[in-house]
């Protein structure tokens, strides 16, 4: 099965409310988020791939609260950064599980947005799904990496 905007809005509204108790709302025009933590995994088999969560500040905190159990303290960086690879994980595992087979999850990364590494090989837009929670933003974009153009380079 392949995957639309749809599936990814359920997908990720889903996981969010199960994981975190929380209602993730889709934004269709929202900033662009500038500071907080990008979270990725990569998906290789029949389709390859790799999926970016986004998360501001605000997102990481209440997700690192909540997943880790600090009831009013404030999560610490790495909690906030374990917080959105886990859910990079799951998005990814669940996203994986649509897609034609046999494919394979990598382990997830998470770094901060202005630390994010540039794609690793080419890669074509799929889609970018922008979310809320309370005003806190989240995105979710997925990039299918581009086989042909990977062998003709390996050729050439």
């Amino acid at each position: 099965m392949q995957f639309g905007e749809t599936e990814i809005i359920e997908l990720t509204q889903a996981i969010c409310h199960a994981v975190l108790d929380l209602a993730l709302e889709p934004v269709r025009d929202g900033a662009e988020i500038e500071t907080g933590l990008a979270g990725r995994v990569r998906i290789s088999g029949q389709w390859r791939g790799e999926v970016i969560l986004e998360s501001s500040p605000v997102f990481a905190q209440q997700a690192a609260q909540i997943m880790f159990a600090h009831d009013c303290e404030a999560a610490s960086f790495d909690d906030m950064r374990d917080a959105i690879a886990e859910l990079t994980n799951i998005v990814g595992g669940n996203l994986k599980s649509i897609l034609p087979g046999p494919s394979d999850l990598s382990v997830p990364e998470c770094s901060e947005l202005s630390e994010s590494r540039p794609a690793a090989e080419p890669r074509q837009l799929l889609m970018a799904m922008r979310f809320e929670s309370d005003g806190a933003p989240l995105c979710v974009t997925v990039y299918q990496h581009d086989a042909g153009r990977d062998r003709n380079a390996a050729a050439g």
